[in-house]
């Protein structure tokens, strides 16, 4: 695959594009910033998870509907920037990530999930 290469990418920009989708990225072992704001992205990479050193996402302006479950498993994840999606709900274990930040408006969330008053470091 063409990210196969790039194993010590640390930070992708890919914002202001037209993709409907992402590649498999789990090549990149030492990435800490993925940004793909202001695409046409559908949805996250179901093997994000495997990002283990991913510290920031910004995946605002986009047309996402879900975050997948296993995004809880990135264990440095800080940053998580999602606005403007078409996303109505949000991972009930969304808390378990030790997010400092986390944007999530302008979607189609009905209720914030309670379990978020547990993250105790978002600012």
């Amino acid at each position: 695959p063409a990210m196969a290469s790039l194993v010590a990418l640390e930070k992708l920009e890919l914002n202001h594009n037209q993709l409907g989708a992402l590649p498999d990225l789990s090549a990149l072992h030492c990435i800490q910033e993925l940004m793909v704001t202001k695409n046409k992205l559908g949805a996250l990479p179901p093997n994000i998870h495997h990002l283990l050193t991913l510290q920031s996402l910004e995946a605002s302006r986009n047309l996402l509907t879900s975050i997948p479950e296993k995004l809880v498993e990135l264990p440095h994840l800080r940053k998580l920037m999602l606005a403007d999606n078409q996303l109505t709900t949000l991972p009930a274990n969304l808390y378990k990530l030790h997010l400092t930040i986390l944007d999530v408006s302008s979607n189609r969330l009905q209720e914030f999930p309670d379990a978020l008053a547990k993250c105790k470091d978002l600012k």
